[in-house]
């Protein structure tokens, strides 16, 4: 039997880059991993020691009763990236910062996420932004 410590690392599924990959362990109940983080994404998500196919498979042997993530009408798909982007040169995108304000529509260069376009204004000082890795949300016009 294996022992496993909060701290080592161990090759789970990450839910986040849909991949196989070193996560670091942070909880471990009667000998079980139940908690890691991807070392990759920095996400934190339950342990999942098979590869992509046996999460999937798992997923769908789960009773009908689970509540799905329902995809909200407004938010932007990785998919739609292209025809957003369409037209508009990467070259003229602004730098972001989280003390300037942006507008639904505007194309922003982030030092992580790459080009993104604004989709919509989130109020409360945040903005949804659709890179081509998929939508995130940003804070902008904070004061510093």
């Amino acid at each position: 039997m294996t022992s496993y410590r909060i701290g080592s690392n161990v090759d789970s599924f990450c839910t986040k880059c849909k991949l196989t990959l070193a996560h670091t362990i942070e909880a471990v109940v009667e000998g079980t991993i139940k908690r890691v983080h991807c070392n990759t994404c920095k996400s934190k998500h339950a342990f999942r020691g098979g590869s992509a196919g046996a999460a999937a498979k798992s997923t769908k042997a789960k009773s009908s009763s689970t509540p799905k993530r329902k995809a909200t009408a407004g938010m932007a798909r990785a998919s739609d990236f292209a025809t957003l982007l369409k037209g508009r040169s990467p070259s003229s995108a602004r730098q972001y910062s989280f003390a300037d304000r942006f507008r639904a529509g505007e194309v922003l260069a982030h030092t992580t996420f790459g080009i993104g376009v604004v989709t919509a204004d989130k109020g409360a000082g945040k903005i949804e932004v659709l890179f081509e890795l998929g939508p995130r949300t940003l804070i902008h016009g904070k004061s510093a």
